[in-house]
C-alpha cells in the first residue's frame, strides 16, 4: 500500500474494487479542470468491464500525507485527487480531493 498521495501520483495507480476507484493525476494534464466541477456534477469512468457514473458529493483540501481519502468505502465511491493549488506552478503540500458517489453503471457484453 502506497504510503501517502505523493505516492499514488508517481505510480499513478488506479485503485478498484466493489465499483470504488481511487484515481490521482496530474493537475497540469488529466486533472488541469478538475476545479471546474461542482457538487452534483457527474462524471463517467469507462473501462473494459463498461461505463461507471457518478455524482460528485464533496470536495476537500487535505496534506499531501493525509491517508484518509484512501480508505475503504461501505458504499461505491469515486475519489480523484491532485495537488492544490490547481493553478500553482511548484511544489504544493496540500492534495484537492473529489468524491463522487455511483449512480449508474453500463456493463460491456
Amino acid at each position: 500500500m502506497p504510503r501517502d498521495l505523493d505516492e499514488f501520483r508517481s505510480r499513478r495507480l488506479t485503485l478498484c474494487s466493489h465499483f470504488s476507484a481511487f484515481l490521482a493525476g496530474q493537475r497540469e494534464t488529466v486533472f488541469n479542470r478538475l476545479g471546474e466541477l461542482s457538487i452534483g456534477d457527474e462524471i463517467a469512468i469507462e473501462t473494459a468491464a463498461g461505463t461507471f457514473r457518478y455524482k460528485v458529493r464533496q470536495f476537500r483540501i487535505v496534506d499531501r500525507d493525509d491517508r484518509t481519502v484512501i480508505v475503504p468505502t461501505e458504499t461505491a465511491v469515486l475519489t480523484l485527487a491532485t495537488c492544490y493549488p490547481i493553478n500553482f506552478v511548484g511544489i504544493t503540500h496540500q492534495s484537492f480531493i473529489v468524491v463522487a458517489d455511483l449512480v449508474g453503471a453500463t456493463y460491456e457484453q
